[in-house]
């Protein structure tokens, strides 16, 4: 979560400070008991709405993105909670209704308040654990073409090995590339199983003359997994 500048700090304390002179300069004339509640659900609600709008819509260093999900909901619970608040802080006291009512009141508004928020907290939370799911999907993929990328070069660099090899593996990386990520138990074991084979054939390649024949068993090793592998699909 990103925290409020030391200018924004300052920006809210000006502003609270406001909201609490005005209310001992023009509301002296309140009972004691209700003053109190008054001042103390105004700066509530200016709490409230300052913060959310002080606060950046999104933080774009959280891959995440915590606050998507939420973001619309989070400056209408905001508003809500602060109109409602403040109408029926001055509704109640025109009618001239009791304080132990009208503190009931706004006990009920900030309430609903913490719910709504918790209710923020489960999305932003559900956020995540879809973002930590997708990472889990997509590591072994990242890894496995890293492991080609690693493969090619020493590929390249090598002296002796023939263009049909070459040519074979790049066909093992171009079919991975189609791979779906896939959160089955099969498909990381698979997943894993091709980054250890592909890291074999790195070591493999690195000496052609000696191993050419162990080559061709592991190219042909890898196309299988990956064959099987392509047979699953994400869920």
């Amino acid at each position: 979560m990103k925290q409020l500048s030391f200018v924004q700090w300052a920006i809210f304390g000006i502003g609270l400070g406001v909201l609490i002179l005005c209310f001992f300069m023009y509301g002296t004339s309140l009972p004691e008991n209700v003053f109190w509640l008054d001042l103390t659900v105004s700066a509530i609600a200016y709490t409230v709405l300052a913060y959310r709008a002080l606060r950046p819509m999104l933080n774009l260093n959280d891959p995440a993105g915590r606050e998507v999900g939420f973001l619309g909901a989070s400056y209408l619970l905001a508003g809500l909670y602060a109109l409602f608040a403040v109408l029926a802080m001055v509704g109640l006291h025109h009618e001239e209704v009791d304080f132990r009512s009208q503190l009931i009141v706004q006990i009920i508004l900030i309430f609903l308040l913490i719910l709504g928020m918790m209710t923020g907290s489960e999305v932003s939370a559900k956020s995540v654990e879809v973002y930590n799911k997708e990472v889990r999907l997509t590591n072994h993929l990242e890894a496995l073409q890293r492991e080609f990328r690693q493969l090619n070069r020493t590929i390249t660099l090598s002296e002796g090995i023939p263009q049909p090899v070459a040519r074979s593996v790049a066909g093992l990386k171009e079919k991975i590339r189609y791979l779906s990520p896939s959160n089955s138990r099969e498909a990381a074991d698979l997943e894993q199983e091709m980054i250890q084979k592909t890291a074999r054939l790195n070591s493999l390649c690195s000496d052609y003359e000696s191993n050419s024949q162990a080559i061709e068993r592991a190219i042909k090793e890898l196309d299988h997994i990956i064959a099987e592998r392509k047979s699953i699909y994400s869920n």
